[in-house]
């Protein structure tokens, strides 16, 4: 079973993305802010974060970068919830954040529950 890391700092998201993936057979962690984000994808070695961007300790891509630096983690993929973008602003080709070397998918919020599963899944291919 594939674990997911979900991070989001409003509840009611994070209740609903967690139910959503488990109910899709996926392994969910979950995790209300930065600093906690770090401390389970070390325990956890998650396949996949959902990591949203703004969080009140520290920002997403940060806690990336600090996440990025663990080499068994280096590898992992990460998409990034943001409200920073509408939905109909994403195109053929989304908002992509670059973080070092690395380039993360992001999915606006609200998010189109068919569309996320469906990028989880080829990614977790």
């Amino acid at each position: 079973m594939k674990k997911i890391l979900v991070v989001d700092d409003e509840p009611d998201i994070l209740k609903v993305l967690a139910k959503e993936l488990v109910i899709a057979g996926y392994h969910v962690t979950t995790a209300v802010n930065a600093k906690e984000s770090i401390q389970k994808a070390v325990e956890l070695i998650p396949d996949l974060i959902l990591m949203d961007l703004i969080l009140p300790d520290m920002g997403g891509a940060e806690a990336v970068k600090v996440i990025k630096g663990y080499p068994e983690l280096r590898s992992r993929p990460v998409i990034f919830l943001t409200a920073m973008i509408k939905p109909e602003e994403e195109t053929g080709s989304p908002l992509r954040i670059n973080i070092d070397e690395f380039w993360y998918e992001t999915v606006a919020k609200p998010y189109d529950r068919n569309d996320l599963l469906s990028k989880i899944q080829k990614i977790l291919r």
